[in-house]
């Protein structure tokens, strides 16, 4: 993992980034929950978060880069994510607004970015907005109850009931 990440920083040629290391295995859910709102509390700039199991394709951080400048002050977007579920048949990626944010390859903006857990209080209209895929965790008594290690089900829960927009590319740029 620690290579993949020196390679990307090397590749584009960043400047500027933070990798945390965690002396205790915090679990995915707490890991990244953590790790983002620590680092939104003493940042201005987008951050990039790519677990250890997505390997950023050709074009990732040019993608994330341009979606990062172009949609920083639109207030109806929240979150930028490099993996596309249903990818069109174009040679070249180009970009769309989705209600469906997906952890894998993914980033946002500290103003934008506060991440909370949503108490288990889920009004039917909520229920009604939410893909099947996703309304069943708002039933789960073992995701309500904090037992699943699993945090982004609770982002795309705040996205539709917020009506907040993720960009994605039309083809995915994560392997």
């Amino acid at each position: 993992v620690f290579s993949v990440l020196m390679s990307l920083i090397t590749k584009h040629k960043l400047s500027k980034y933070e990798i945390i290391i965690r002396s205790e295995n915090y679990g995915i859910a707490k890991s990244i929950t953590t790790a983002t709102n620590e680092y939104c509390k003493s940042h201005i700039e987008p951050f990039v978060v790519i677990e250890d199991d997505c390997k950023p394709g050709e074009g990732f951080m040019t993608f994330m880069a341009y979606s990062f400048s172009e949609y920083k002050d639109d207030p109806d977007v929240y979150t930028v994510c490099g993996y596309q579920y249903h990818e069109d048949d174009s040679e070249v990626a180009e970009i769309e607004l989705s209600l469906r944010f997906n952890p894998w390859g993914w980033g946002s903006w500290p103003e934008k970015w506060n991440f909370k857990w949503f108490n288990g209080d889920f009004t039917e209209d909520i229920r009604d907005l939410l893909p099947p895929s996703v309304r069943s965790f708002t039933e789960d008594k073992r995701y309500l109850n904090g037992k699943m290690d699993i945090w982004s089900t609770t982002v795309v829960i705040q996205q539709f009931a917020n009506k907040k927009l993720t960009v994605v590319p039309t083809r995915s740029l994560i392997e």
